[in-house]
Order: C-alpha cells, then structure tokens, then sequence
C-alpha cells in the first residue's frame, strides 16, 4: 500500500490522510497511518458497478466492503482510494 500527500486545513498539523490501497477484496482491511484513531474515513472503488463503504475504523486500519451495485454480492478485488481524518 502506497501513502497519498496528506493536506492541510489551515495550518498544521494536517486535517487528514489520503492513500490507495493495492488491490483488496470484499471486507479488506487498509493500514492508514493516521497518528489516532480517526473520527471519518472515505473510501473510493476504482471498478464501475462496484460500491464501497467503509464498515469500520481503528486505531491503525479502515475495514472496507466491496459490492456489486445490482446484486449486494461481494465484488470485484480492486484498488481503493481512501482518506482518514479528524
């Protein structure tokens, strides 16, 4: 998993954390790095027809689902553009 550039909400320290993660699947847990528990997260799929959500967050890692929109059945593995915050 390669880590985005975080930014900034007025001055330091930074407001969030933005990453992709390598290719997951369905339920996937992401390392996000943020140095607390984050109070949000945001994920975006690569995969059109596919939704993800995040289901849970940690201290140190996001949990991830992926759907097909149609049928809700796990989908695609993919790359997952996230950001942590708060």
């Amino acid at each position: 998993m390669g880590y985005g550039a975080s930014g900034y909400v007025g001055s330091p320290p930074a407001q969030f954390l933005a990453g992709v993660s390598g290719t997951i699947a369905d339920g996937a847990t992401i390392t996000h790095g943020w140095y607390k528990t984050p109070t949000w997260a945001l994920v975006v799929g690569t995969v059109a027809l596919n939704s993800c959500a995040v289901t849970a967050i940690a201290a140190t890692t996001i949990t991830v689902s992926i759907k097909v929109d149609t049928t809700g059945a796990a989908g695609t593995n993919q790359p997952v553009y996230w950001m942590v915050g708060g």
